[in-house]
């Protein structure tokens, strides 16, 4: 479970550091902007593990370019 927490932490402080790429990070990841926004604000407490593997992998991707 700590691997969970540890991953929906990382995309949380990943998605606040680069607020104002939002709207791109959601249409490369395929996760709806609204639902980016709730899971960095923290209202999503809980997200789908595939949600968190998608942007997780799309900050990641982005990082390396």
């Amino acid at each position: 479970m700590s691997t969970e927490n540890d991953l929906i932490n990382e995309v949380k402080d990943q998605l606040r550091k680069r607020r104002g790429e939002w709207r791109q990070i959601s249409d490369r990841s395929g996760v709806p902007y609204f639902t980016l926004a709730k899971i960095a604000s923290g209202a999503t407490s809980n997200p789908r593990w595939r949600t968190l593997s998608r942007l997780s992998e799309e900050l990641q991707r982005n990082t390396a370019a």
